[in-house]
């Protein structure tokens, strides 16, 4: 599974966390049916940073291997291009 991070955080508006939380219980329930294998330690979540790699969770920081994609960027510095002329 594919987690995609970027610092966005709305206490009211907690389906983020949800998701990632019933993304932990799949895990869980896949990684049982395993049996004793080496991917039980790796995990079957893939955290992938599109930016803020600062805001990402300890708890992920400290028990996943993820992927840190800030340092790239959709637009170019200086660029006046607006999300009108990407749609045409």
């Amino acid at each position: 599974m594919i987690m995609f991070f970027t610092p966005y955080f709305d206490k009211s508006h907690m389906c983020c966390a949800r998701e990632f939380l019933a993304m932990e219980y799949l895990e869980q329930q896949r990684l049982s049916k395993l049996g004793n294998t080496e991917v039980k330690t790796h995990g079957l979540i893939i955290p992938v940073v599109c930016r803020g790699e600062s805001y990402l969770p300890s708890m992920i920081r400290a028990g996943r291997q993820y992927y840190n994609f800030s340092h790239i960027s959709s637009r170019q510095e200086g660029s006046k291009q607006t999300r009108d002329s990407y749609l045409g």
